[in-house]
């Protein structure tokens, strides 16, 4: 007897979390309208393009990558550096 109480009453919650996830908005759209637009795809479209657009963005804002010169200084700092790593002074 205890086994079908316990069964009717998960069937209860599974009911109701069904209810739940079509019916109470989470932000603008339910839960369900969420895996939909999940399932065909249109979210991923929408944050790709989303993040496509911040990337854009970014770059138009960037200064000019440094130059590939390398001078005497950058020449002796590694040199340093490499020094320090090794041991070698």
């Amino acid at each position: 007897m205890f086994a079908l109480i316990r069964w009717a009453f998960l069937c209860f919650l599974a009911v109701l979390a069904g209810v739940a996830a079509v019916s109470i908005p989470l932000g603008e759209k339910t839960l369900a309208e969420r895996l939909r637009d999940l399932a065909e795809g249109a979210e991923v479209e929408r944050v790709a393009a989303e993040a496509a657009k911040k990337a854009l963005a970014r770059i138009a804002e960037e200064e000019p990558p440094p130059s590939d010169e390398i001078t005497d200084e950058d020449r002796k700092a590694l040199e340093r550096l490499i020094g320090e790593r090794t041991g070698a002074r």
